[in-house]
């Protein structure tokens, strides 16, 4: 079996594989499209997105145009392609290992059979060239066209390894083109989506949460990541990161609770009018939901009725970060402003002077931010949307590092006195779709899981797309 728990052969994953990989031309001229124990979940939606809800690239990307037909429900069980690692193609290595003390290489896109390598294996990037070398010293000169697939030996058991963290299924090493001399070594894992979502899951939520909790959790990441395969199929070579620009993985995962969650509900999504939710979901809304057209960006597919904005279900008061306060010197803010506007081609605020006074400019019908108002020394006056406000205030450069304290959402008032802004926040996160610190208040109350996705995505029902 590929992955565990995974419902595939290895012969049928493998051609499975082959299939979609045959259907992709990734390797030149592309641009690449939570959460630790040890902060609060924070999980998809929160970072790096473009203005249509879905994940920059990792050299910025170019905003797509917004998908012309809304997600439908899988009726099999899709194949997910995760991009865990990127490392500069000039230089950078990527080493692979399989405690059998063997890895498969072959060429993507090939008929050709493996190559059978000792583990580790390490990958790089020679001019136009592939140069793999494994533990005994060979090395494999391939073809730099096509990417390099990387698969446990037959017969074993076991899943791949790398930077310490186990992976079900296939690696594939790739290179990506974005701005011009600029590449990157991406790896991906491609996998069965039921034996990816266990590696969210025990990422996403804390491990002692409320099995109700989890099992909500597994439909909205299910949902989630099945709208994002269906955008991303004929985009680009991943369809999801391992990171918060998609929803945490990492890797296999022994957690109990995350296993059952998905095992329990088995190909179940979200459903409005007969068509898939991309199921958006942040660790707490504090108080307030934001509708995703607003928090992840302006398309169709985010602006209907189970996205929107909505008061409730408010049980996450007693979560660590449901009020919050961050402190920042003015000088500090205004320079992360200003960097931050001339990244992204915004010339006014990339000009602002001193910023005297932050202010929701705009507010949902339950009060909570839409655009933000930066105001200048000099009295200039500068709208953003709410969305950008936290990547605009934690920017960062080789001068201004990452701050101690960093803006938790966009749910914010401010006040300015001797040099310093105070911001007090409520939630972390978007706040858009299901709130994680809800979830597992309502599940110790007793909701269960369908109910409570109810609440946080009024008119979807949850469907079995596939079994």
């Amino acid at each position: 079996m590929i992955g565990q728990g995974g419902p595939l052969g290895r012969r049928r994953f493998l051609a499975r594989m082959s299939l979609l990989a045959a259907g992709a031309l990734i390797l030149s001229d592309c641009s690449p499209g939570c959460s630790s124990r040890s902060t609060p979940p924070r999980p998809r939606g929160d970072d790096g997105l473009d203005p249509f809800g879905q994940p920059r690239g990792a050299a910025g990307g170019v905003e797509e145009p917004p998908p012309l037909v809304r997600p439908v429900i899988p009726r099999e069980e899709p194949i997910a392609r995760i991009r865990i690692a990127s490392v500069a193609a000039s230089g950078g290595r990527l080493q692979v290992s399989h405690a059998s003390g063997r890895v498969e290489v072959r060429e993507g896109l090939s008929l050709r059979g493996p190559h059978a390598a000792a583990s580790p294996v390490a990958i790089a990037r020679r001019g136009n060239r592939w140069d793999v070398t494994d533990r005994a010293g060979n090395r494999f000169d391939l073809d730099g066209s096509k990417p390099v697939d990387l698969l446990a030996p037959a017969g074993s058991s076991g899943h791949l390894q790398f930077n310490a963290s186990s992976y079900p299924g296939m690696l594939r090493c790739a290179v990506v083109t974005g701005a011009p001399g600029a590449a990157e070594l991406d790896l991906v894992n491609y996998l069965p989506l039921e034996t990816y979502l266990p590696g969210v899951l025990s990422k996403e939520l804390y491990s002692s949460w409320h099995r109700q909790a989890f099992e909500a959790q597994a439909i909205a990441a299910r949902s989630f990541a099945c709208a994002e395969i269906q955008h991303f199929a004929e985009r680009r070579h991943f369809d999801l990161a391992s990171t918060q620009q998609s929803q945490a993985y990492g890797g296999s995962t022994d957690l109990a609770v995350a296993m059952n969650a998905v095992a329990a509900t088995r190909g179940r999504v979200l459903s409005w009018e007969n068509t898939l939710v991309p199921a958006y979901y942040s660790s707490c809304c504090g108080g307030v939901a934001a509708s995703a057209a607003d928090e992840i960006g302006p398309s169709f597919v985010n602006d209907i009725p189970p996205l929107r904005a909505r008061s409730g279900p408010n049980a996450c008061t007693a979560a660590p970060v449901y009020r919050w306060r961050v402190e920042r010197s003015v000088q500090d803010l205004s320079a992360r402003l200003r960097a931050w506007a001339a990244s992204n081609a915004m010339p006014d605020l990339a000009r602002v002077s001193e910023v005297v006074g932050i202010t929701p400019s705009h507010v949902n019908e339950f009060g909570r931010p839409v655009s933000i108002a930066i105001a200048g020394a000099r009295g200039e006056r500068i709208e953003i949307p709410s969305r950008k406000f936290r990547e605009a205030a934690d920017f960062t450069t080789p001068s201004l590092p990452v701050p101690a304290k960093v803006m938790r959402s966009s749910f914010i008032t401010a006040s300015f006195s001797g040099g310093v802004a105070v911001f007090d926040g409520r939630g972390y996160g978007h706040g858009a779709g299901m709130c994680q610190y809800c979830a597992q208040a309502l599940a110790q109350r007793g909701v269960g899981h369908e109910a409570m996705l109810g609440m946080f995505y009024p008119g979807a029902s949850v469907v079995t797309g596939y079994v």
